[in-house]
This record gives C-alpha cells, structure tokens and sequence, in this order.
C-alpha cells in the first residue's frame, strides 16, 4: 500500500510542479506580449507624429512657393533657434555690474543645420522678481538692417549676435525672450532663457 500511495503522491507532486511552471512561462509570455503591443503602439505614434511633422513642412513649403527648381530637392526651411552657452548678462566696462544683455544665436533648417535669415527680431527682459508683477525692463527692436548686421562668423562659429544695454541695478533674476521673424516665410521663432543678476 504504501508503494501505491508513494507513487500517487509523486505523480501529484509531478502534475502540480507542472502546472505551476506552465502558468509561470503563461504570465511572462502574456508579459511579453503586452510590452510588444505597447513598443507597437509608440512606434505608430511615433510615425504618425513624423508623417505630421513632414506634411507641416510640405505645406510650408507649398504655401511659400519655394518650389525647388531641381527635382527631388527641397528646401531648407527655418524651423529653430539655438542660444549659445556664452549668452547671458556681462560687465563691459569691469565696474562689477554687468551693463550688456548679449545673445548668441543660432539660427536651424528643417534638417539642424546652419540658416542665415533675413528678417526681424525684438528682444524683451522681465524682471520675474518684482513683488507686483512681472517688469519689463528692456524691450529692443532689431528690424532688417541690424539683423543683417547681427550675422557673425568666425572662431566662436557662425551665428546672430543679439545686444543691447541694460540696467541691472536691484535685479536678482531675468528672463529673456527672443522672438523672430523670418522675412522669406513669415515664421515667427522665439526662445526663452533665465539668467541670474548677480
């Protein structure tokens, strides 16, 4: 009896050993699986966005009639700014105040490339701190020609240099904000930083 009832005992054991392991392998299959799906999922979204982003391009593209003359060929279009990382407030007379607001800017194509523009710019200073409300402290125009006089190309590289006086007596803290205008498509580009006063 006791041989029967040990080898029935076994076979138990057995069976239940094997189920545990089947449903084990079944829940990390079903894991492996869900995570598939959901890396499906955002490669669609991430096409879709792309598509998105192309057909925007296009549609730039066509609205400004910049057609290429050559076939295959398209356009480079200015998308983005880029601020260099020696942008910020600076002392110009050695007087322990700094007295300039200077950006370094670079200006992108659809493709991250360098693109000189012509068009107009306006640079604004807030102070963030004012217990009121916001302040504007500067607020600079650049049409056309100071643009053009803007373009800089040498050992710090290709780019816009964007400046103007400022008075930072009492200020802690700014934010800056370049907007752009290109003048071929009419595309208004901005870029926002925060530079601290002392």
């Amino acid at each position: 009896m006791r041989g029967p009832l040990r080898d029935r005992l076994g076979l138990i054991l057995l069976a239940a050993a094997l189920a545990v392991t089947g449903c084990s392998a079944s829940r990390e299959n079903s894991k492996l699986r869900r995570e598939r799906a959901e890396r499906q999922d955002t490669i669609a979204k991430l096409t879709a966005d792309l598509e998105a982003r192309e057909a925007e391009i296009d549609a730039l593209r066509q609205q400004l009639g910049r057609a290429s003359k050559v076939e295959g060929i398209d356009l480079p279009i200015l998308t983005s700014l880029r601020l260099g990382r020696l942008s910020g407030l600076v002392d110009t007379d050695g007087d322990g105040t700094r007295d300039l607001l200077r950006l370094y800017v670079t200006p992108r194509d659809d493709r991250g490339r360098f693109r000189a523009f012509s068009g107009t710019a306006r640079l604004t200073a807030v102070d963030m701190t004012a217990q009121d409300a916001p302040r504007v402290i500067i607020e600079t125009d650049f049409d056309g020609p100071a643009v053009d006089n803007a373009y800089r190309s040498g050992f710090a590289g290709t780019h816009y240099t964007f400046e103007t006086p400022i008075d930072t007596t009492d200020l802690q803290q700014l934010t800056v904000s370049l907007v752009v205008t290109d003048a071929e498509s009419g595309i208004q580009l901005n870029l926002t930083e925060t530079y601290p006063v002392r």
